[in-house]
């Protein structure tokens, strides 16, 4: 099944990683995704990065400012 790019800033990118690497429009964009892929795969999922985070934060004990108060006060507007 075709793809059709109709997008003339994708086109030229295309084109520019074809010419960087001497293949083809269609090899670069495969190896583009391919790579994209394989980069988001690696990636931890979000969920997996706030659970992490909060894991964290639960260890490390969650510590609010002296100055808090005065913090939500001012970015409140005095509301």
């Amino acid at each position: 099944m075709p793809l059709y790019i109709r997008s003339e800033e994708v086109d030229t990118l295309a084109i520019k990683l074809s010419l960087m690497t001497g293949s083809t429009k269609t090899d670069a964009v495969k190896t583009a995704l391919i790579d994209a892929i394989d980069r988001a795969k690696t990636k931890p999922a979000v969920l997996d990065q706030i659970a992490s985070l909060q894991a964290k934060v639960k260890e490390d004990g969650f510590r609010a400012m002296p100055d808090q108060k005065a913090f939500d006060d001012e970015m409140s507007g005095g509301i």
